[in-house]
């Protein structure tokens, strides 16, 4: 409503909505299913996960968190299982976040998640600043916040790590 008033106001044309994906009924059952398990820290959940998310991504190839999912379940899989992530398993779970953010740019998770993996696994603290940045002006997310707090302590930034930590909290 607020832009459509700037709009008018300005007598400018009104920018084309840009259409979000609507995943389908069955798949998005899948996709709950999946963060449910998800959520639970065994072997045995996430593997139903990424079962699920799997299902979800066969019934609907366009659901960018169906792949935000399955690549976080993959990415977890060493973690609950006590063992060091292996390099496939995390090449994997990277090309899954990209291909969320190629279907939807606008969805902070897929930032938040290429921005956690640039920070975790390749040291790029420039590319994971793009990335936590790209999520925070997708709108508000806690994660961004979060991440962009921690990073903002790698880079010496205190009172910047404060006010993104104040609004995660927040939020």
């Amino acid at each position: 409503d607020l832009e459509a008033g700037i709009v008018a106001s300005l007598r400018l044309a009104a920018p084309e909505p840009r259409k979000r994906h609507m995943p389908t009924e069955p798949a998005h059952d899948y996709w709950l299913k999946g963060r449910f398990e998800q959520n639970q820290p065994t072997l045995a959940a996430n593997t139903l996960a990424q079962q699920n998310y799997r299902r979800a991504l066969e019934i609907d190839p366009g659901y960018a968190a169906a792949y935000i999912g399955l690549g976080a379940a993959i990415w977890n899989r060493n973690i609950i299982a006590g063992e060091r992530p292996e390099w496939a398993e995390r090449r994997q779970s990277e090309q899954l976040f990209q291909k969320a953010v190629q279907l939807d740019p606008d969805l902070a998770d897929g930032h938040s998640s290429l921005g956690l993996y640039a920070m975790q696994y390749d040291w790029d603290w420039k590319r994971a600043e793009r990335e936590f940045q790209a999520a925070l002006a997708s709108g508000q997310d806690v994660g961004a916040e979060f991440f962009t707090a921690f990073l903002h302590l790698i880079f010496g930034r205190r009172s910047e790590a404060d006010e993104h930590m104040r609004r995660a909290r927040a939020l």
